[in-house]
């Protein structure tokens, strides 16, 4: 008899704990949530003004692209800057691992991730920020336009 109230109260224990767990995972999933709802974005026209690296990258290749960058409505007004480093990691360069920073008036943006750079281009992870930005969380996409013009889109939320 001893065992089995033992046992019982050791399952009542443990099912307690796994509620305890619960509750706390469901209240952050729930502010999560509730702060992807306030994300802002930001449309940049990038001007790629130095590339350091090789003709054709290759696996193991390293190189760098920076520039300055000003908002897409008033391309005249350079507001900022950036800088990003690539690491090739496949061959024929299908895939490169990237880190790198946004300079803006009310901080800096940093991003790191891996991405494939054959086919459809996928966003890059914004890992933090500075200033106005911190703490931000989303992602930066970069898309070629037909009429030349480089264009990053982040998408994130902070604070």
């Amino acid at each position: 008899m001893k065992m089995i109230k033992t046992l019982t109260f050791a399952v009542l224990m443990a099912a307690t704990v796994t509620l305890l767990f619960q509750i706390s995972i469901t209240r952050a999933v729930a502010q999560n949530k509730a702060s992807q709802d306030n994300s802002r974005q930001f449309r940049l026209r990038a001007y790629f003004e130095r590339y350091a690296g090789p003709a054709v990258p290759d696996f193991g290749d390293q190189f760098t692209l920076v520039g300055t960058v000003a908002r897409f409505e008033s391309p005249d007004q350079r507001i900022g800057s950036f800088g990003l480093h690539f690491v090739v990691t496949a061959p024929k360069a299908a895939e490169t691992m990237l880190n790198g920073i946004l300079n803006l008036p009310d901080g800096q943006i940093s991003i790191a991730g891996l991405s494939p750079t054959q086919g459809s281009r996928v966003p890059g992870p914004i890992t933090g920020g500075t200033g106005a930005y911190w703490n931000a969380r989303g992602q930066l996409e970069h898309l070629s336009l037909p009429n030349g013009v480089e264009e990053f889109i982040l998408t994130f939320n902070g604070n």
